[in-house]
């Protein structure tokens, strides 16, 4: 969860810095994907085979979805994974 939260972090912070001087075009289209990132977390907690990964028979077993406004992992810096460590070097602070 740290690193998803991690990630998001950054995601936000670099969607609020391009929307700010974005086309109306781009605007929506950062926005869209702040609804399809949630869309899929939506998905992610009702689809039968998300839900029965973590069983031991299979059997789909539902997961609650806590949300707060708090992430677990604020750190600013990039994590140590090199594939996405670059996502920190765009529009650094």
């Amino acid at each position: 969860m740290a690193l998803r939260d991690r990630i998001m972090g950054r995601f936000l912070w670099l969607r609020d810095r391009v929307r700010a001087r974005a086309s109306a075009e781009l605007a929506r289209h950062l926005d869209c994907l702040g609804h399809a990132i949630r869309g899929n977390i939506d998905w992610a907690a009702n689809v039968p085979r998300c839900l029965a990964a973590d069983t031991p028979d299979g059997v789909p077993s539902k997961v609650p979805i806590v949300v707060t406004d708090q992430p677990c992992d604020t750190r600013a810096d990039p994590p140590p994974i090199p594939a996405i460590a670059w996502w920190w070097d765009r529009l650094d602070p």
